[in-house]
């Protein structure tokens, strides 16, 4: 009898664990990193992922501000990003080129652009849940949304509710998309 119930709770904890998601295709995320917008997340190549995007910072309005938005295919560099404190970082040139500085992410606000700013940053509260998706207050991933700005752009914005916003999930990476 001990036998047979030791043998039942030995394959009960096979089949347990044989059901796990397996992580055999996820890369390992170095930083730097680039970041990606995709509809279904995912921890294996960039090519591969469904409605893929990369994201660059841009400044339509040459101020110290820059926004994250999706580029096409075709774009000659992405940035690369880093998480220090719970902000996200990049280096960038500031207004008209003049010289290239370290851009830290601005506190995440709901209905806000995720922005970055050539100045210290406040606590952010950003980080890599599961070491791949980009998270706010903690472990939440899903409030990222894609929204159309003034300028027709897709940017990156903490749960966005405009009629132009779609929800997707950003994710670090270290291949490209395209």
């Amino acid at each position: 009898m001990k036998t047979s119930l030791l043998s039942a709770v030995i394959s009960l904890l096979a089949s347990l664990s044989s059901a796990l998601p397996t992580y055999a295709n996820c890369t390992l995320i170095t930083s730097p990193f680039l970041l990606i917008t995709t509809s279904t997340p995912d921890c294996g190549f960039s090519t591969k992922m469904p409605n893929v995007s990369a994201i660059s910072a841009y400044d339509p309005a040459h101020s110290t501000t820059l926004n994250l938005r999706t580029i096409l295919p075709g774009y000659n560099s992405l940035p690369k990003f880093t998480l220090a404190d719970g902000a996200l970082q990049t280096t960038s040139f500031g207004p008209f080129g003049l010289k290239q500085q370290l851009y830290n992410s601005t506190a995440v606000a709901s209905n806000q652009p995720l922005k970055l700013e050539a100045a210290p940053s406040p606590a952010g509260g950003l980080s890599l849940s599961m070491g791949y998706l980009l998270a706010s207050n903690g472990n939440d991933t899903e409030g990222w949304t894609l929204c159309k700005d003034a300028y027709g752009e897709n940017i990156i914005t903490w749960q966005g509710t405009g009629p132009t916003c779609q929800k997707t999930y950003i994710q670090a990476t270290n291949t490209p998309p395209y």
